[in-house]
């Protein structure tokens, strides 16, 4: 038990943060729970010792101690559960370019094989069911390589995330993002490309294909004046393609439109590069 006393002593003495607090007091109620078997007895002999022992009141003394501090933590293990909702209520108080660094160092981190361990434990998934904050929208291509929890080096509840082949915009695409900055209040939304993107590819090459599909490939904008080597033209289609639809957020909508005016939410466009991890912004007018 020594090691939660100075677990939780380097905590007040310092001042760390709330995660740390809450990953010590989880170790400590696991702790209490799974050794019952052995308090109890403790307990009693404590209360109702067999013989007169001199060892015995100093060591009663230390029993009852732990017993305090087990009350004390239990206390904490219960109540910061309401502490982590109330964090993550507070989430969208970033800035938005706060959000857009956190997209960046996160990016790095993934880029250099430097992932940082994001809670999504029991504790992190009963805040959440209260309510979410997050601090940035996406919209993504639905490429499989593209996740951007994981490119972000994000946890749960930290990223609104949209995806559509592509990364286009339609009235559904326009409509979920109107959600989380009219309502969920994230401040950043960005538009994420990436490179030998399918979708862009298939745009270049003209394809005539039925259905559903071809009305999406329709969508795709790769610009104009492209180099006629298709190695050359792709990535500047597809960088093209992520600006067009950045832009194309406040064209189409007039919720997002008024939020940018307002300051409320900033828009970005990027592309990312499946080889290297990294993610390039691309600057918007």
């Amino acid at each position: 038990m020594g090691y939660a006393h100075e677990d939780m002593a380097g905590i007040y003495r310092q001042g760390v943060s709330d995660d740390r607090l809450l990953s010590v007091a989880e170790h400590v109620r696991g702790w209490l729970f799974g050794s019952a078997h052995r308090l109890a007895p403790a307990m009693t002999k404590t209360i109702t010792p067999r013989r007169p022992d001199p060892t015995w009141f100093p060591w009663s003394l230390r029993m009852r101690s732990n017993l305090g501090f087990a009350g004390a933590v239990l206390g904490i293990v219960f109540l910061l559960g309401p502490a982590r909702d109330a964090r993550s209520q507070e989430a969208a108080a970033v800035s938005a370019e706060q959000a857009l660094q956190k997209l960046k160092e996160g990016n790095e981190r993934f880029a250099k094989d430097m992932l940082e361990r994001k809670d999504v434990g029991a504790a992190r998934r009963a805040a959440l069911a209260q309510g979410q904050r997050p601090f940035a929208v996406i919209l993504s291509c639905a490429d499989s390589r593209v996740p951007p929890e994981i490119i972000f080096n994000q946890g749960l509840g930290d990223l609104f995330v949209v995806r559509v082949a592509g990364n286009i915009t339609d009235p559904f695409i326009l409509g979920s993002i109107e959600f989380a900055v009219g309502q969920l209040k994230a401040p950043l939304v960005g538009v994420l490309g990436h490179e030998s993107c399918g979708a862009v590819n298939a745009r270049l090459a003209k394809a005539d294909l039925p259905g559903h599909l071809g009305k999406l490939i329709r969508e795709i904008q790769v610009g104009a004046d492209l180099p006629p080597e298709r190695a050359k033209a792709l990535p500047l289609a597809i960088k093209n393609n992520v600006l067009h639809h950045t832009a194309l957020l406040t064209q189409r909508s007039d919720a997002l439109k008024d939020a940018a005016a307002r300051n409320q939410v900033r828009i970005v466009g990027a592309v990312y590069e499946l080889s290297s991890g990294k993610v390039q912004w691309l600057e918007t007018k």
